[in-house]
């Protein structure tokens, strides 16, 4: 793995591009705290928002709303659900995506 980093530097820094309207928004992630993003065409993405540098107007914030920017490694939206007969809750992954490192918005 040593050698693939060295001769392959870009495997380091893997940066994927998005753009697109978004199509699903769900603020309700609980673990992490985020916002699960599914873009629509030209290039279909499924992204998870935790507050990254965001230009223009804003985090994203309704469908329909154009996003283009940089993502990097893929997260889990995890949400918390009554598991009886504990009182403690449990974690169900319900879907996921890149995580956005930087962001520009329309309105």
């Amino acid at each position: 793995m040593i050698a693939a980093f060295s001769l392959f530097p870009g495997f380091a820094v893997a940066q994927f591009p998005f753009g697109g309207p978004i199509t699903w928004y769900f603020p309700a992630c609980e673990v992490p705290p985020a916002t699960w993003i599914i873009l629509g065409p030209p290039t279909f993405s499924s992204l998870m928002y935790m507050g990254a540098l965001s230009y223009s107007y804003g985090p994203p914030s309704h469908w329909g709303q154009q996003l283009l920017g940089m993502s990097t490694a893929w997260m889990p939206c995890i949400i918390l659900v009554p598991c009886p007969p504990s009182p403690a809750p449990c974690p169900v992954i319900i879907g996921g995506g890149m995580l956005i490192l930087f962001h520009g918005s329309s309105h």
